[in-house]
């Protein structure tokens, strides 16, 4: 039975009534009067009465009452409210981050690395927040969702209590994962938000902030019923139907946000959707509003983006982005080096770019440098930024809709492929940056694409696990296009295309591999050799395609067929950087190892082992080692790439280090040589050429 709930929103102490704030139960809203009363239904599937703040007050204390307690005690509500002056300042900071996972077991483990000590999942999200509040500085920290694992009692209390520690206002969103023990015990169909709001309130809610509104509506439908949906549903459009048409909305969700939901946000003045989920960074503008997807604070990302949080920027003329990694140890090291020189080469330039190429390796072509950019400022750096090759100047910047996350391909005469993120192919002249044709893959722009191109036989292959296509090199005209596996690319992978003979083999995160046939797209063979999103991308050496695969094997197939021709369980997680010649393949780690293994048997033959990280790259992980960057061959050497700023020269018959620089920042992509000169890519956004002495 409907009941009605009278109250008033009062200034705390003076009693002086608040007119105008936003008062729901859920579904529908309704605002308090010049007396600050306010009269809403209040039916059984209704859970809370609570605020919207304004920009003028904050809450003495909670900002809900919970539903159960005033139907016991039907009588008149009260909320206080205290002026808070500062909030109305135009000029401001917010932070947000997402997927924080805290667990009661110690699956996600930090190490101190110098008490050598592990921190538990609260003790590092603490950290985070005390390292994030002295650093950025903000008005308030935005959580969207995935706060705990499985969404206990034990895991929420937890996250509860770390943002307890800081005296920033933290508002926590709801997602999936906070749910996931009562939605297991319950099954579908069933609401499954009990424990969160038990702790935090409600699972969407709004306030304003220096003239700015923002939303927090959690979007994963399989956690609620039928009803609580329509609810939720219900109470967006009402919240957004009450703002004011030149007030600056922020939208905060927790999964990427469909096609459909930003054109319904978009008949709004919305500014930005932020969301996580995906553990990945992506920034793009679809119409008027930014869409900005930030990794983990706690742990590394999937897409490998180092943990670290989106500092936003407000003030008169909109919004500032950027994101801010959360570094674990100073850049810098104990061991001596000679900084910019290494082996046989000594420093020529070093330039500062733009944005950071994170993964992609510097290609070598027509006398420049090509450098992918990644933007995470969304200040129109993404795509590709050509340095002299000599001389380090900067010859031109081929502009792209999206980051650029992996390096282009180039064809012998002149002619390059950049892939952005979001799913458009850039082809342009390698000389001159002028576009020669764009094209949109299916699924644009709203693909997940982590992959670089092919070029081959005057034909850009380019795609990823939801497809590929072939594409006339001149005029763009498409040859064939291959749906493999339906309209996305979940989850973020770096692993790449490959050519062998007569195909093109595609790695399926999470799902395989597919060669399909250069002519006509159709699928040669498949395998279920399982290439992880964490994997590097497979090599073909010879007749052989050496790869990764699951999250615990090795092995070598048959690049005709597919077939095994040898695997076995890799004891050191997975392979995140891999390269392969005729004898050997060189698998490197996220345990900071590069295993070398005979290519026909699988048999080991040495191990080479980098330094701490000085920043955290790998998936789920806090303070260990990583080799991320393709080791590249420099004769019977290799030049090895480590996160600890370090490139190492590698003995490819006995693994011996011969020589090593230090870069100062992690070296996340691989090093380029062209000639007798090197190219070598840090992440902190710097380039450096070294010569042959």
């Amino acid at each position: 039975m409907d009941q009605v709930v009278k109250g008033r929103v009062l200034e705390k102490d003076s009693g002086v009534p608040i007119p105008g704030v936003p008062v729901s139960n859920g579904e529908t809203i309704v605002p308090t009067s010049a007396d600050g009363s306010f009269s809403i239904d209040l039916d059984s599937g209704h859970r809370f009465v609570y605020l919207s703040i304004p920009d003028t007050h904050r809450a003495d204390g909670s900002f809900f009452m919970d539903a159960a307690t005033v139907r016991s005690n039907p009588k008149e509500i009260e909320f206080a409210l205290v002026p808070a002056p500062e909030k109305s300042n135009r000029a401001f900071s917010f932070v947000q981050i997402s997927d924080i996972h805290v667990i009661e077991s110690q699956s996600f483990r930090t190490i101190d690395r110098g008490s050598l000590r592990f921190y538990s999942s609260r003790e590092t999200l603490s950290l985070a927040l005390h390292q994030i509040e002295q650093e950025a500085t903000p008005a308030f920290i935005v959580p969207t969702g995935d706060l705990t694992h499985r969404g206990t009692d034990a895991e929420l209390s937890a996250c509860h209590d770390a943002f307890g520690t800081i005296a920033t206002p933290v508002f926590a969103l709801f997602a999936g994962h906070d749910g996931s023990e009562e939605h297991f015990k319950n099954g579908d169909g069933v609401t499954a938000t009990g424990n969160f709001e038990r702790l935090f309130g409600p699972t969407h809610y709004s306030f304003d902030w220096g003239g700015r509104h923002f939303v927090l509506f959690t979007d994963e439908d399989l956690m609620f019923s039928a009803e609580d949906q329509q609810r939720k549903e219900a109470w967006l459009t009402s919240d957004l139907s009450s703002q004011p048409a030149d007030r600056d909305i922020y939208v905060f969700v927790h999964c990427p946000p469909s096609q459909e939901l930003l054109d319904r946000l978009a008949a709004y003045n919305v500014k930005m959707v932020s969301y996580g989920h995906y553990h990945a960074s992506k920034l793009q503008r679809v119409g008027d509003i930014d869409v900005v997807g930030t990794p983990p604070a706690t742990f590394a990302g999937m897409d490998t983006s180092p943990r670290g949080f989106r500092y936003v920027q407000c003030g008169a003329e909109g919004h500032r982005l950027d994101f801010r990694p959360l570094a674990s140890h100073a850049t810098s090291s104990s061991r001596t080096g000679r900084k910019g020189a290494i082996g046989p080469w000594r420093l020529e330039w070093n330039r500062e770019l733009p944005a950071t190429n994170h993964r992609a390796k510097p290609v070598v072509s027509d006398g420049l440098v090509l450098l992918s950019q990644q933007d995470e400022t969304h200040d129109g750096h993404d795509g590709i930024v050509a340095l002299d090759a000599d001389s380090g100047e900067r010859r031109y910047h081929a502009v792209a809709e999206t980051a650029v996350k992996n390096s282009v391909a180039i064809s012998d005469n002149g002619v390059a492929a950049a892939l952005t993120i979001a799913g458009k192919l850039h082809v342009f002249d390698t000389r001159t940056g002028v576009t020669r044709w764009e094209r949109e893959l299916p699924g644009h722009p709203l693909r997940w694409l982590y992959t670089t191109p092919v070029v081959h036989d005057g034909v850009v292959y380019a795609g990823g696990k939801a497809g590929c296509g072939a594409f006339d090199i001149e005029d763009g005209s498409e040859q064939w296009y291959t749906t493999l596996q339906g309209d996305f690319d979940f989850q973020p992978c770096y692993a790449s295309p490959q050519v062998f003979e007569d195909l093109l083999v595609v790695p399926l995160q999470g799902k395989g591999m597919a060669a399909l046939r250069l002519s006509d797209g159709n699928e040669e063979w498949k395998s279920d050799f399982r290439v992880k999103y964490q994997s590097a991308s497979p090599r073909v050496a010879g007749e052989l395609l050496a790869t990764g695969g699951n999250y615990t094997d090795l092995g070598v197939l048959k690049a005709a067929t597919g077939d095994v021709v040898w695997q076995f369980p890799f004891e050191h997680k997975y392979v995140c950087a891999l390269t392969a010649d005729d004898t050997s393949m060189y698998a490197g780690t996220p345990t900071g190892e590069l295993q070398c293994y005979d290519l026909r048997t699988g048999e080991h033959r040495w191990t080479f082992r980098v330094g701490d990280d000085l920043m955290d790259f790998s998936p789920y992980q806090m303070g260990v080692r990583t080799i991320l960057a393709e080791p590249v061959f420099d004769g019977n050497h290799l030049l090895v790439g480590g996160c600890d700023g370090w490139l190492y020269v590698v003995d490819t018959e006995t693994g011996a280090c011969s020589d090593q620089g230090f870069f100062g920042a992690p070296i996340t992509s691989a090093p380029s040589l062209a000639g007798d000169r090197l190219y070598v890519a840090t992440y902190d956004r710097k380039v450096y050429c070294l010569a042959a002495q």
